[in-house]
């Protein structure tokens, strides 16, 4: 069953993913600030424990894993659609489900800064 973890997110948001994951049978799964040091691989097997390690993140960010490329298109379109994105955002590779919730949050902060950088770059 595809699932979505979700970290930091405000209400209005969760509620949308949490009425969409009906439509398209996924599973919503909060993030606690202390399953943040938790690899993902074992979050999605079910066999993570919360360690708290560190200062845990704010921000709010997605981690998308199982779904088949119309699906994702779909729920992106919806979050787009209603004005509930989240900027930060990704979906399970074979890589990155041996990293911890918090080396990919600092993987996609270090890459949507870089992007937006060339953006500004760009306009020049």
């Amino acid at each position: 069953m595809a699932s979505v973890f979700m970290m930091n997110l405000a209400p209005e948001k969760k509620n949308l993913l949490q009425v969409l994951s009906f439509r398209l049978s996924f599973a919503c799964v909060e993030i606690s600030p202390q399953q943040q040091s938790c690899v993902i691989g074992d979050l999605l097997s079910g066999s993570a424990s919360a360690k708290p390690s560190g200062k845990p993140f704010r921000d709010e960010m997605i981690i998308m894993d199982g779904f088949g490329n119309e699906n994702l298109d779909f729920l992106l379109n919806e979050m787009a659609r209603t004005g509930n994105t989240v900027p930060l955002k990704a979906v399970t590779t074979p890589t990155n489900i041996h990293w911890t919730v918090s080396m990919l949050y600092y993987k996609i902060l270090e890459e949507n800064r870089a992007m937006h950088q060339k953006s500004r770059e760009a306009v020049r």
